[in-house]
Order: structure tokens, then sequence, then C-alpha cells
């Protein structure tokens, strides 16, 4: 199209121009997907990792307690768990509020994708055109 002139291929130009400026933007926002999508992979890889490790906490504890058989070796045993449970309720509540920031942030990215906005995106039909049977 470089060689041709008039106004159809200058409005072609313009075309492309904006198509490569949308693919640029969407390009850019895919990596901050990506990114998102990532941390919140190793965010729960190591809430799953401190899960694991509490679990193996408490087995151990629990089959070598000594004194478990007496009352005073139980009230402390319990002790020990609702300590371990405060553990457990705090690695929940920090996955929580980490995937509600992370929602956050996805939602606010999928506004800024050009054209189309979310439905586009999550593959949802346009305004005026019916749903696309999935396969």
């Amino acid at each position: 199209m470089p060689d041709q002139s008039g106004p159809s291929a200058d409005a072609v130009r313009v075309r492309e121009r904006q198509l490569v400026q949308r693919l640029a933007a969407s390009v850019d926002l895919d990596r901050s997907f990506e990114a998102i999508l990532r941390g919140a992979h190793q965010h729960n890889l190591r809430s799953r990792a401190r899960l694991d490790a509490l679990e193996a906490e408490i087995r151990s504890a629990a089959s070598a307690w000594p004194g478990l058989d007496t009352p005073a070796g139980a009230r402390q045993f319990h002790a020990y768990l609702a300590g371990k449970t405060r553990e457990i309720r705090r690695v929940v509540a920090d996955g929580v509020a980490d995937s509600q920031r992370r929602a956050e942030q996805i939602q606010a990215l999928t506004g800024q994708y050009p054209g189309g906005g979310a439905s586009q995106i999550l593959g949802g039909p346009q305004k005026g055109q019916p749903p696309t049977p999935r396969q």
C-alpha cells in the first residue's frame, strides 16, 4: 500500500496505524495480566508451603507431646493448638486479601483493553450480537 495514493489508501494506512497501536496496548496489558497471575501463583505456593509446614509441626507435636494423657499436658497442648489455629487463620486471611487485591488489579486491567471491553476479552457476546456457542 505505500506506493498507492488517494483517500482510500490514506484511510487504510490510518486504520493500520490504529490497529498497531491497539495491538501494542493489548500486549502491554497482557504482560501486566501475566505478572499478576504469576504473583498470585507464587503467593499461593508460599501459602501452601506454610500450611504444609504447620501441619507437619502439629503432627509432630501431637505424636511427641509430653504428658498429653494428663490434664496439665492436655491444657498445654490445647494452648499450642490454639496458637497454631491463629497462624493458620493468618495464612488464610492473607491469601484472601491477596486474592481480592489481585482481582481488583485484573478488573482494572480488563477495562483498559482497547475496543470491546471485558465481554470481548472474556469471550462474551458483543452488544447486539447473539452469544456464540462454545465447543
